[in-house]
């Protein structure tokens, strides 16, 4: 029982990482073809 809580609480640990990062590359991709128009001047800088 011990090994398998501990399996099922490393496997929902890392999935959940899994999820955040791919929002986050989600959000990356989707944020950064909008970031340009506002900040040119910065990225020039």
């Amino acid at each position: 029982m011990d090994f398998k809580k501990i399996n099922i609480k490393k496997v929902k640990k890392i999935s959940y990482w899994v999820a955040l990062g791919f929002l986050l590359v989600v959000l990356i991709f989707v944020l950064f073809p909008l970031l340009p128009i506002d900040n040119n001047y910065s990225l020039k800088m």
